[in-house]
């Protein structure tokens, strides 16, 4: 189990290193909920999002945003920004194991 999750954490991990436009989507994505006055959504909301905007605006038919990623970017997400610790929901989730998110952000 532990290669499983030490996999997911580097495919996250490689993934969010080669593809930074994915992070600042998600930020400014999550930060527009904010804006207009949402305390807390869906990371998986915001993971779609991106899926569709990045379809619409890209000819690469082989990028592809996994779903499975929204719980990194969420805790990402909350590293990055701690006074909205909260505003994902988060559950137990591979992306707890293994991920250290702070050096992930550069915090």
């Amino acid at each position: 189990m532990k290669n499983q999750l030490e996999d997911f954490n580097v495919k996250f991990v490689q993934f969010d290193n080669d593809n930074p436009k994915v992070w600042e989507m998600f930020v400014r994505f999550t930060f527009e909920l904010i804006n207009k006055g949402r305390n807390r959504h869906s990371a998986r909301d915001v993971i779609h999002r991106i899926r569709w905007e990045t379809a619409l605006r890209t000819d690469d038919q082989a990028f592809k945003v996994n779903d499975h990623w929204s719980p990194c970017y969420a805790r990402k997400f909350h590293a990055a920004y701690p006074q909205y610790k909260g505003f994902f929901a988060l559950r137990p989730s591979r992306a707890d194991q293994e991920t250290n998110h702070e050096a992930a952000t550069g915090s």
